[in-house]
């Protein structure tokens, strides 16, 4: 055995070699004249993966030591977190196993040992009758994609998709319009259609709200982002895209001579969608009008690493770096009160997902020390609403701009120094961004 450890050992060491001796090379070329060069090079060190870790650190601390003035140390450290954050990213997301099946009028019940078989999630059938036939020809589909062709049209076969797996239930299929991809799903639960008429100029709208769900082996955060990008009629036509409902009741108005007709398809109400559902309004709807079809991209965020912030001397007012963000904490009022302010940290990357410092921060962590050891619990309120930004999309904001601020008030401090306030905060997440088209969405 120690003879077969011993050439493999040889036989891998000439890779080994080179793929020192590449690292080494792009690392160079990070100080490059070239700017496409020196870009490309730490791509392609990224592309390599913690293998170049080690290497890039050392490169960072020569160029530290010998006091230089270029390129290799902020770029080998940029390369570094980038290595870093795909590392932890992988932990937190993975792709779903893909469904291939080719059945016709097969029983239910052997469709649903096959889907556990190549997918994983458990498949109970609850009340519905596993002899009832069913066909599908899918070929890497995902799994949200296959269970509704399973129950669609169906009066008495649907589904709710639980932490433990699949129960299919004897009740009605909601016919909601969606997308697929991978393992996440965006739903239309309600549309609505509004024509009015004022005997001057006609308009036509239309109000819908998207949902959103994903395969319970997922964790993201339970509220996420949804973005139409654009919107089409079948006549053509583009739509105007808004974020939320358009606030004019449409009803008779007095003086006004002013009619609105509104037809609506509203859908059932889906279990825990509470906050989550994101109402828009499409304007601009031509004339006889039938079907729409939407392009966006749904933002699911995956939080990578959440830890105390602690203030060990907060009297003298302080700043705290946690992961992505820098956090600074200021007295207001007879130790009492005390504002903490969110921006990002200077020279991290944006990482291309809305911004959300409210849903990353523990509320209910925030503590204060004071000088005998005693904790007295604190209470955070907003005082500036978290900046969403969509990175990439002409939305970042300056470096050093609040994200959020907010008021620590602690009631049983009185007038007593604390020595340490901490609380718990996500200063890093990983963002699945999806894009999403529903095509010829009929109107109601």
């Amino acid at each position: 055995m120690n003879r077969v450890l011993l050439a493999l050992a040889l036989l891998s060491a000439p890779a080994l070699a080179q793929d020192e001796a590449r690292i080494k090379e792009l690392i160079q070329k990070l100080d490059d004249d070239s700017f496409e060069a020196r870009e490309q090079a730490e791509k392609d060190l990224v592309a390599i993966g913690e293998a170049a870790v080690p290497l890039l650190k050392q490169a960072a601390q020569e160029s530290e030591k010998r006091k230089e003035q270029g390129e290799i140390k902020v770029r080998a450290l940029s390369a570094v977190r980038a290595i870093e954050f795909a590392t932890k990213s992988k932990q937190v997301y993975v792709e779903p196993k893909l469904v291939t099946l080719k059945v016709a009028d097969a029983e239910i019940a052997a469709v649903l040992v096959e889907l556990e078989k190549q997918t994983g999630v458990r498949m109970e059938t609850g009340s519905v009758d596993a002899r009832a036939k069913v066909s599908l020809d899918v070929t890497k589909a995902p799994l949200f994609r296959v269970l509704d062709e399973l129950c669609r049209g169906q009066e008495e076969r649907t589904y709710e998709y639980r932490e433990e797996g699949v129960r299919f239930q004897k009740e009605r299929h909601p016919a909601f319009p969606a997308a697929y991809e991978g393992p996440f799903r965006v739903r239309i639960v309600k549309l609505k259609q509004e024509r009015s008429t004022d005997f001057k100029t006609k308009n036509a709208q239309v109000q819908l709200t998207l949902d959103a769900d994903w395969q319970k082996y997922l964790s993201p955060w339970k509220r996420y982002e949804i973005e139409i990008k654009k919107a089409s009629d079948d006549k053509g036509g583009a739509l105007e895209v808004r974020k939320g409902e358009d606030g004019e009741d449409g009803v008779i108005m007095a003086g006004g001579a002013r009619i609105a007709m509104k037809r609506a398809i509203m859908m059932a109400g889906l279990p825990g969608a509470g906050e989550s559902l994101q109402p828009w309004t499409l304007k601009g709807l031509s004339a006889g009008a039938s079907r729409l079809t939407i392009h966006g991209v749904a933002r699911f965020s995956f939080p990578l690493d959440k830890g105390d912030v602690t203030f060990d001397k907060p009297a003298a007012g302080d700043s705290r770096e946690a992961g992505d963000y820098t956090i600074a904490l200021k007295g207001l009022v007879a130790n009492r009160l005390w504002s903490l302010t969110f921006t990002r940290a200077k020279g991290k990357p944006e990482g291309g997902a809305p911004e959300d410092v409210e849903s990353r921060l523990d509320k209910d962590s925030l503590v204060a020390i004071d000088e005998d050891g005693n904790e007295h619990k604190g209470q955070l309120i907003p005082t500036h609403a978290s900046v969403q930004v969509f990175v990439g999309g002409g939305g970042a904001v300056p470096e050093g701009t609040p994200l959020a601020t907010f008021q620590a008030m602690f009631p049983t401090l009185r007038n007593r120094a604390p020595k340490e306030i901490r609380f718990k905060f996500v200063g890093q997440a990983f963002v699945k961004s999806v894009p999403f088209t529903m095509e010829n969405i009929e109107l109601p």
